[in-house]
């Protein structure tokens, strides 16, 4: 199980390279629950949603390019979820997932 999400958080960050357009902005979002969409988002397994999070936590600019936050928030982030395991579990399922983005992202 915890190597399934090893593969996934791997598959996104490479995913994360070519982000896209969002509507969102982050600034009211603690870094907590930016973790938590980012999760979701990798657990739901959809580029485009994946996308749609990295730029609206600020971690990819509108034409996709990283911006200085992704590398830090990505080497938080591996800590994070290891510390935050049981939320991951608790969304890996990728339609609950997918729910929890839709509800949580920023408009």
């Amino acid at each position: 199980m915890r190597r399934l999400n090893i593969i996934f958080l791997l598959a996104a960050l490479l995913f994360c390279l070519a982000c896209s357009k969002s509507g969102g902005s982050a600034a009211s979002l603690s870094n907590d629950d930016k973790h938590k969409l980012y999760q979701a988002a990798i657990n739901a397994r959809d580029v485009k949603l994946l996308q749609q999070v990295t730029e609206a936590i600020g971690l990819s600019d509108a034409k996709g390019s990283k911006t200085p936050a992704f590398d830090p928030f990505i080497k938080e982030h591996t800590e994070w979820s290891s510390k935050n395991f049981d939320f991951v579990k608790e969304n890996l399922d990728p339609d609950k997932a997918k729910e929890y983005v839709q509800s949580h992202l920023p408009k």
